[in-house]
């Protein structure tokens, strides 16, 4: 399935592609699972096979502990395969130059993070494979000058066998003129955070809460520091920033992060505060059109709550209680009245039965 990450793919930002959406492999168990293409027909020599890919659990469907999840051939060609050892708890990825009776492992193998997204390519230049890993080589070429035969798998291996459970974005099978590859045409990105989406501009009701927040490629590593005016805000560490009531003082205030990434800090760019007065006889008189109704059983307007309560006016017995994934948003192109609720991942508001 095509799924959108909490903080979306790996590429991101003016210098390259756009990855918002990646393809959640391997997530419903199936013993046998992926896509090919048959046949590609790849050269022996001169072509590019790469991918981002985020493991989830052993990276195999099922808890299997092998996995493949990209291939030039069946046949013929190479692949992709992940090992889990249970023991150390950590996936092992590798390169593997085959034959139908021969298989080779090219380069060294890598411990690959689950935190955070990696990209891997195996490039034939002229009869040498090189595994590279972010970019970087590991290990040593080794010689593999065989056309590639039958179907180039995604996801899974032969016959779809030994599926890849994770994520994957940007897969890419790419020649190139004899002679002419440079690290530079791989679809990597440059060391620190890459953003996909800037902090925006916020337009707030007078009281209302003013949520900030930036969208950089997925990394757990990543920290955060919310700024105000240039000077850090004490406890803004987090992707978003909620100020939780806003007055008419606060209109014009201009806010910023710093994100941080592989030791590589990125300013984003600025978004300013404007706060608007409230339009109370429009909002009094929708809320005595609502409470005039008979059959009213619950009504929960919203204003005024800034904590884990949702206040029902017409029965405060079953007020409702916020999870952590329910903030408070007072933006005017989002709420009516002063603030609204904000759902997010799985987000539930709770009510006594």
């Amino acid at each position: 399935m095509l799924v959108p990450l909490a903080t979306a793919g790996p590429l991101g930002g003016p210098a390259g592609p756009v990855s918002t959406v990646a393809a959640l492999w391997g997530s419903t168990n199936r013993a046998a699972s992926a896509m090919w293409q048959d046949p590609w027909t790849f050269p022996a020599t001169n072509y590019v096979l790469e991918a981002w890919i985020l493991p989830v659990g052993t990276g195999g469907t099922a808890n299997n502990p092998n996995a493949q999840f990209a291939s030039t051939g069946d046949g013929t060609g190479i692949a992709f395969r992940t090992n889990y050892d249970a023991g150390e708890e950590k996936i092992t990825l590798r390169l593997d130059a085959f034959m139908p009776n021969s298989n080779v492992t090219v380069g060294t193998p890598v411990v690959v993070d689950k935190t955070k997204w990696t990209h891997v390519a195996a490039v034939n230049d002229d009869g040498m494979v090189t595994f590279y890993v972010n970019g970087v080589a590991s290990g040593p070429a080794a010689a593999f000058a065989q056309a590639s035969s039958g179907s180039a798998f995604v996801g899974g291996g032969s016959g779809t066998y030994n599926p890849f459970n994770g994520y994957l974005d940007e897969v890419r099978y790419s020649t190139f003129a004899a002679g002419a590859f440079v690290v530079g045409d791989l679809l990597t990105r440059p060391p620190g955070p890459s953003y996909l989406a800037q902090p925006a501009a916020a337009s707030v009701w007078e009281g209302g809460a003013a949520p900030f927040e930036v969208n950089v490629a997925y990394d757990e590593s990543t920290l955060y520091q919310w700024k105000l005016g240039g000077a850090a805000v004490g406890g803004a560490t987090k992707a978003e920033y909620i100020l939780p009531s806003v007055a008419a003082a606060n209109s014009g205030a201009v806010y910023s992060v710093d994100v941080t990434s592989a030791g590589v800090t990125l300013p984003s760019a600025n978004a300013a505060l404007t706060v608007v007065p409230q339009k109370t006889d429009d909002t009094n008189f929708y809320r005595a059109a609502v409470q005039a109704e008979a059959s009213l059983l619950a009504y929960f307007p919203i204003d005024g709550d800034t904590a884990l309560t949702a206040t029902n006016v017409k029965n405060a017995a079953l007020n409702g209680t916020l999870d952590a994934d329910v903030s408070y948003d007072g933006r005017t192109n989002r709420s009516l009245g002063q603030r609204a609720l904000r759902f997010k991942s799985k987000g539930l508001v709770t009510v006594p039965p």
